[in-house]
C-alpha cells in the first residue's frame, strides 16, 4: 500500500491474467481492513484512502479486458509476422539452395605439355591421351604441320586429335588454312599442275582417268608421270630417272604408298614413312613381307659407336673400355632395335649441348632418351611427332 507506483508499474507491465489476479487480491484485502460499510460515507481518513485505494483498483480491473483484447490482436500480429517471415525464409532458402546447387565449383588449373604453363582447364584442349595444350601451343602445331609433314596429323602420344574439338581453340585464319591444305596432306600419291609457275594441288575426286585437270589453269596433268598430258604409252620422266639413278647409287629406297625417296642414316631397316606407310629399307616392299634382314650390322655398329661417344646408355659399363662398350651397345640395339619408343627418361648435364635425333634442332643441359634404343629426342618430337 506504501509503494503504490511500484505496484501500478507491476499491474501495467503484468499480463492480463497476472493483472485479474493481483487487483482481486488487493480487493480483498481493502475490503478486510475497513470497517465502514459500503454505502456509508468513510468516518476517517484511513476509510477514504482505502476507499480511493478501491476505486483505483476497479479501473484497473475496468481496463482489464481492454488489454486482454489488444494482446489476443497482437498476439494474431505476431504469429502471422512470425508465418510470413518463415514463409519468406522457407521462400529465400529455397533460392540460395537453388543458387549453391548450381554454383560451379573451382577449376583447377593445368600445365600446358608443350609450354609448361599453367592454365584453367576449361581453357585449354584435353588431347586423347589425357596430355593439355593452351590455344597459343596448338595453333602453333596446326600452322607448322602445313609445312613440316612429320607433324601432320597434329596428334600427342601417337593419338591424333579430333578436329571437332580443336576447331574451338584456333583462330579463323588457322582453321581456314587448316581446312584448305588438310586434304592435300592426307593424300598420299599428290598430282599436282605440272605448270612450273602453277603447281597447283589436284584433289583426287577432280581427277578423271589418267588426266587430272587443274583447277586453276585449266592445263591438264597426267597423274602417273606427273608431267604434260600425253597419248599412249607414259614417255619417261628424265628428272624422275636421274634421281632414281642417285637413289640407286647411294642405296636410298622410294616408299610405296607416296613414291618419296627414303635415306636411311641409322636404325634397322624398318621404314614408317611421313605418310605412315612401314616398309623395307633393302627391297622397299611393305614391312614383314618379305625375309630381308632386320638390320644392317654396320649401321649397327656405327649406331653403336655413336651412342658410346656421347656418353653411357643405361646398359653400358663405365669401367669397360672403349671396344667392350661398343660391343655392348651392339648387341643391346640388336636385342632392342625394333623400339615403339614408349619410355622416355630425361637425360641433362650443365653445360652440355645435345641434339635431337629426330628434328636435328640443338638443346642446353637436357633431352629425352628413349629406354629401350637409347634414342634422343625432344619434347616436341616426343609428342608430335612420333
Amino acid at each position: 500500500m506504501d509503494n503504490w507506483d511500484g505496484w501500478q508499474d507491476v499491474l501495467r507491465n503484468a499480463d492480463v491474467d497476472t493483472a485479474r489476479l493481483i487487483v482481486q487480491l488487493q480487493m480483498e484485502d481493502a475490503a478486510a481492513l475497513t470497517k465502514t460499510p459500503p454505502n456509508h460515507p468513510p468516518r476517517s481518513d484511513a476509510d477514504l484512502a482505502r476507499r480511493l485505494f478501491e476505486d483505483e483498483l476497479k479501473q484497473l480491473d475496468g481496463e482489464l479486458p481492454s488489454r486482454q483484447l489488444g494482446q489476443e490482436l497482437e498476439d494474431d500480429d505476431n504469429d502471422l509476422q512470425e508465418a510470413l517471415e518463415a514463409a519468406a525464409f522457407s521462400w529465400k532458402l529455397k533460392q540460395w539452395e537453388g543458387v549453391v546447387e548450381h554454383v560451379p565449383e573451382p577449376v583447377k588449373p593445368v600445365s600446358c605439355t608443350a609450354c609448361s604453363d599453367d592454365l584453367p582447364a576449361d581453357k585449354a584442349l584435353k588431347a586423347p591421351c589425357g596430355h593439355y595444350y593452351c590455344s597459343e601451343c596448338l595453333e602453333n602445331l596446326y600452322t607448322s604441320c602445313l609445312t613440316d609433314e612429320t607433324l601432320f596429323p597434329p596428334r600427342c602420344c601417337q593419338q591424333e586429335f579430333p578436329w571437332n574439338l580443336a576447331k574451338p581453340y584456333l583462330t579463323q585464319r588457322c582453321r581456314s588454312m587448316f581446312g584448305g591444305k588438310r586434304a592435300e596432306l592426307e593424300t598420299k600419291d599428290r598430282t599436282y599442275c605440272h605448270v612450273p609457275t602453277c603447281s597447283v594441288f589436284i584433289k583426287p575426286d577432280t581427277i578423271s582417268g589418267d588426266l587430272a585437270s587443274c583447277p586453276k589453269c585449266h592445263i591438264r596433268t597426267c597423274v602417273h608421270c606427273k608431267g604434260p598430258v600425253h597419248y599412249g604409252a607414259c614417255p619417261k620422266d628424265e628428272a624422275l630417272d636421274v634421281l632414281m639413278g642417285t637413289a640407286s647409287l647411294n642405296q636410298w629406297q622410294r616408299c610405296f604408298g607416296c613414291r618419296r625417296v627414303i635415306e636411311l642414316k641409322t636404325g634397322c631397316n624398318h621404314i614408317t614413312c611421313t605418310c605412315k606407310s612401314q616398309f623395307c629399307y633393302i627391297c622397299g616392299k611393305q614391312w614383314k613381307t618379305c625375309d630381308c634382314p632386320q638390320w644392317d650390322e654396320d649401321r649397327l655398329i656405327e649406331r653403336a659407336v655413336a651412342v658410346v661417344d656421347r656418353g653411357p646408355g643405361p646398359a653400358l659399363n663405365d669401367e669397360a673400355d672403349r671396344d667392350a662398350q661398343v660391343a655392348n651397345a651392339a648387341e643391346h640395339l640388336r636385342i632392342n632395335h625394333e623400339c615403339d619408343h614408349e619410355r622416355f627418361r630425361s637425360r641433362g648435364r650443365r653445360g652440355k649441348l645435345f641434339d635431337c635425333e629426330m628434328c636435328g634442332q640443338e638443346y642446353e643441359d637436357w633431352i629425352y632418351q628413349c629406354r629401350q634404343c637409347w634414342l634422343h629426342i625432344c619434347n616436341r618430337c616426343r609428342r608430335n611427332r612420333l
